[in-house]
């Protein structure tokens, strides 16, 4: 992944930007607590599609926004799951690079 930035949506529901490097020490209590996945569970989960991992990072987003969900209730189809890299504003760019390219998304994962 060359990106730490990525655009998560859900159907027509934009989560906003999730960054790898801004997870912090209490986003990963709270995910083990919730989901029971490590931080290196939930990232490796995520680079492998891994339902939990797209569970949790779902949940996780929504209570960043302050939506209060219980995570077994978050279900959806996984084709209704975008996620795109997002250019990176601290990095510069070539201009040839600055379009977004499609991260692992469950289309590309079958």
């Amino acid at each position: 992944m060359a990106s730490n930035l990525i655009r998560v949506k859900l159907g027509s529901e934009d989560l906003g930007v999730f960054d790898f490097q801004k997870l912090t020490v209490f986003d990963g209590i709270q995910l083990k607590a919730k989901s029971g996945l490590t931080i290196k569970q939930f990232v490796d989960g995520l680079q492998e599609m891994d339902a939990a991992s797209l569970q949790a990072l779902v949940w996780l987003l929504r209570t960043r926004q302050g939506a209060v969900t219980e995570l077994h209730a978050i279900n959806f189809a996984l084709g209704d799951l975008d996620m795109e890299e997002e250019p990176d504003p601290t990095e510069e760019t070539s201009g040839s690079d600055a379009a977004a390219t499609s991260v692992s998304s469950p289309t590309s994962a079958t």
